[in-house]
């Protein structure tokens, strides 16, 4: 097509198709028939609307869901972006789907006993009646459960060599004892698992782990016929802390009570360490008030979902090796006590960080970026950053750039953002370079950390750390850079955009999806060729993605002149320029 631009990915599927001229841009009218043409969609392949909303932008963003002879393709997503009514860019990842059996042979109970007897557990959560109580309280849906209910589905087989695409049955399965909460995939044919993705997102804090973290903070809390406990609702939003008194039990959780609502040191800095709640409770507001202030989103879901902390739990009882990690499972944070390198972690970083993979859940449904691979390490960078920016807004005088380094008993961050080979946790400062953990035909598990989810996330991190701040130098892989800052605050407006919009129709997305996401976000916010733009794209050169920014910048005027002269030079939007004459 003329004035196109494509990008493919390494299977030759299409990332996305951007529109260049105008002339040749398309109503929106006619997105149906631009993706059946673009993608070449046949074989009994086609695309579902699935959601379509305008944002503070005026772009108009339609979602599609892929499916092949009517049953859904698990990660076949789709996206149209428009704006004043015209096609701008289409993205996503089409599957091409042909001569799949989509008659299924077990029944979904045959096939969740297949899952079960894989699991082993010995406890799950539906066999829980606290827990199931609890998750109708939650959820105000009264004829909700934990008891899997069979999706039938078209996924890649991802366990096995050959990779084909198998119709297979779709299980959310929380269990108790030991915990995990995971999406099952198991063949509709013959029982077997195709693949399987975490729920549960950690901070994975290693070794085996007071407000002491962020001194005297006012925060909301509510009064009952006890005295006050660590609840309130928030513009609608209720947020609410618990303890579970070194248990497993969500449902046996009680309240953290004070007789005055001046919760002291004297009173909650105790063996317990009940003070870690305060933290808790008070960095869960924060988390909350700059999502809502800065982004416009309402809570981890975007509208209004109740948030949930449980302090003081028995990791161990889960099925752990210490207390010292904290975890979203899909629905609430937990934290353990610590360990012998960390105290409590419930640190503003901390929850921030389980809190945006709650809204990354969301913003990606139904799961977020998929939690293995280079999209599990953009999963748990995103994270971060979200830790970074809430830290910058609300507790200015932290080191932003530093992930735990509040619950660190030695005083080493878990992360560095600004210098990922130097945290506890050794990461990448380049795709590729020293940490990288190969992702190149890694089976998830959790011996390799999902394919190096917590590992390669250093990459994303460097990235955004670079586009805030600045920095030069040379990379892991021989590329010299220099990467002008623009600021947390732009940066973040980016990386929020990227995330919501453009790497909605990617659940697998890749370091290189996020680059183009990331640059068409800042495109949009700021301007074609604008220093954001420039900046965007020299700092995923810096941490090798991509090419570096190739700059069209012309200055125009006379050779040689006696007393004056005038020059003319195309500078992007917000660009500056220092002229120096030479005496000759």
């Amino acid at each position: 097509m003329e004035g196109t631009q494509k990008e493919l990915s390494k299977d030759g599927s299409i990332i996305y198709l951007k529109f260049n001229d105008d002339k040749q841009k398309k109503p929106l009218s006619e997105a149906a028939t631009l993706l059946k043409d673009s993608l070449k969609i046949r074989n009994g392949n086609n695309l579902v609307l699935s959601e379509s909303k305008r944002d503070k932008l005026g772009y108009i963003h339609q979602y599609y869901n892929q499916y092949y002879k009517g049953v859904r393709i698990e990660y076949g997503k789709y996206a149209v972006h428009a704006k004043n009514d015209k096609i701008e860019l289409i993205a996503g990842n089409y599957q091409e789907v042909y001569d799949v059996n989509i008659t299924p042979k077990l029944s979904p109970q045959a096939a969740l006993s297949s899952a079960l007897k894989l699991i082993g557990a010995k406890k799950y959560k539906w066999e829980n009646a606290e827990e199931e109580r609890l998750l109708k309280t939650i959820t105000g849906e009264k004829d909700t459960s934990y008891y899997p209910k069979g999706e039938i589905i078209i996924i890649k087989d991802l366990l096995q060599t050959n990779n084909q695409y198998r119709l297979a049955y779709r299980f959310q399965i929380y269990s108790e004892v030991p915990l995990s909460h995971r999406t099952y995939y198991i063949d509709a044919l013959n029982g077997s698992l195709l693949y399987a993705e975490d729920l549960i997102k950690h901070l994975n804090a290693p070794g085996t782990a007071d407000t002491r973290y962020s001194g005297t903070q006012t925060f909301v809390s509510d009064s009952f016929t006890g005295g006050f406990r660590l609840r309130e609702v928030r513009n609608g939003v209720n947020i609410q802390t618990f303890n579970m008194n070194m248990g497993a039990n969500y449902g046996a959780a009680t309240d953290f009570v004070d007789t005055d609502n001046n919760w002291t040191n004297a009173e909650h800095n105790n063996t317990a360490l009940d003070n870690a709640a305060l933290d808790a409770h008070w960095g869960t507001e924060r988390v909350y008030d700059y999502f809502l202030n800065v982004h416009g989103w309402n809570s981890w879901n975007g509208s209004g979902g109740v948030l949930l902390n449980y302090v003081h739990a028995n990791l161990v009882a889960m099925g752990y090796p210490n207390n010292g990690n904290a975890f979203w499972d899909g629905q609430r944070m937990t934290y353990g006590d610590g360990s012998s390198m960390f105290s409590p972690l419930t640190s503003l970083d901390v929850v921030a960080h389980e809190i945006g993979h709650g809204i990354c859940q969301a913003a990606i449904p139904p799961n977020g970026l998929a939690y293995n691979g280079e999209s599990g390490a953009l999963n748990e960078g995103f994270s971060d950053i979200w830790a970074a920016c809430v830290e910058a807004q609300a507790a200015p005088g932290k080191q932003r750039w530093a992930i735990g380094e509040d619950i660190s008993l030695s005083g080493i961050p878990l992360r560095s953002m600004s210098s990922p080979n130097n945290g506890l946790s050794a990461q990448p400062d380049t795709y590729g370079g020293t940490n990288w953990v190969n992702t190149n035909g890694c089976t998830p598990s959790s011996s390799n950390d999902l394919c190096g989810v917590h590992t390669n996330s250093g990459v994303l991190n460097y990235f955004f750390f670079l586009l805030s701040e600045g920095g030069n130098g040379t990379n892991d892989i021989g590329n010299p850079f220099l990467v002008s800052g623009i600021g947390i605050d732009n940066a973040a407006t980016i990386a929020y955009r990227a995330l919501t919009v453009y790497l909605r129709s990617f659940p697998q997305a890749t370091f290189g999806n996020a680059r183009t996401a990331t640059i068409q976000a800042a495109n949009d916010l700021f301007g074609s060729g604008s220093c954001q733009v420039i900046n965007v794209t020299r700092a995923w050169y810096a941490v090798g993605v991509g090419a570096d920014y190739q700059s069209s910048l012309t200055i125009s005027g006379p050779d040689n002149f006696c007393t004056s002269g005038t020059y003319t030079i195309n500078l992007p939007a917000g660009a500056t320029v220092s002229w120096s004459v030479s005496p000759s």
